[in-house]
């Protein structure tokens, strides 16, 4: 089933951060090589205040699971966010400040790193009755760092986070790839695959059902390990409707296994497959 719901976070993420860490898109959009008659060599320092600054803010309409696992799905309105004004990167809830960079022109490379912060929503178990007697997992700030690896086209992500709030009290680490095309009749495509892997924190707190937790809900302990948890693919196109206007929609897919997948707010309440969609409208500063 659909249901509507309002949610515009109004937390504003602590600025030593990243995910997204800057968008891959984004990133390479903003980090061409110089002509190799320039410079032939690898340089390394602080991120060049010459590279390229951009804005772009928007609102997009998302349809996504009720919670982590869930094979309910409910709409949303979100806010979409990309701006860089180096050192900082900002990509939706994910701050980043890309304080290292390295270049090799005649390569295509383009590496960043630096640290990062990410808002994370909880969950509240009135999101479904399949949560019913769980309690809430508070709102997560995760704290960490990220590098960005470009070659041409292609961009990947590394990043680690440790919440910091209070809320799943884990550590998220990511690894994600893109394939961004060049731009064809104002129409960009992209292309994505990632995984996540959870220390035992986030696990027991998304995935597992406590002694306590059990006394007051449906469901028997199951404790979650950490380990990978989940890897999926993501579709995306982007349209330049003006100067300044532009449109997006992306496809997405997840699929959780390991733990999270064995748990039974998933194996006997929800699905493993997890499914998300946007189409979002964006002014280009």
């Amino acid at each position: 089933m659909i249901r509507m719901v309002l949610n515009l976070p109004t937390t504003i993420m602590i600025a030593i951060s990243a995910l997204a860490a800057g968008s891959p898109q984004a990133l390479a959009r903003d980090t061409e090589p110089r002509p190799s008659s320039e410079t032939k060599s690898i340089s390394i320092g602080i991120i060049s205040s010459s590279e390229r600054d951009h804005a772009s803010l928007g609102l997009g309409f998302v349809a996504r699971p009720d919670y982590e696992g869930s094979d309910d799905y409910q709409a949303q309105i979100t806010p979409l966010i990309d701006v860089k004004y180096a050192p900082l990167i900002i990509k939706g809830t994910r701050v980043g400040i890309a304080v290292l960079e390295l270049k090799h022109p005649k390569a295509g490379l383009h590496i960043l790193a630096g640290p990062l912060a990410q808002y994370r929503t909880g969950r509240d178990e009135g999101d479904n009755n399949a949560l019913q007697g769980l309690g809430n997992i508070d709102d997560s700030i995760e704290v960490g760092g990220f590098m960005e690896i470009i070659v041409g086209n292609w961009a990947t992500d590394i990043s680690v986070g440790q919440d910091v709030a209070s809320g799943h009290d884990g550590l998220l680490a990511t690894l994600a790839a893109k394939y961004t095309t060049p731009a064809l009749n104002g129409i960009r495509y992209s292309y994505g695959l990632s995984t996540n892997w959870a220390d035992g924190d986030y696990m027991q707190n998304y995935f597992g059902v406590s002694n306590a937790q059990s006394e007051t809900s449906v469901y028997a302990p199951y404790t979650a390990d950490a380990g990978f948890k989940d890897a999926g693919m993501e579709l995306g196109a982007f349209y330049n409707v003006s100067a300044h206007w532009g449109v997006e929609a992306h496809v997405g897919y997840r699929r959780l296994f390991n733990d999270a997948a064995d748990s039974p707010l998933v194996k006997g309440a929800g699905s493993a497959n997890q499914y998300q969609t946007l189409i979002g409208l964006s002014y280009n500063f």
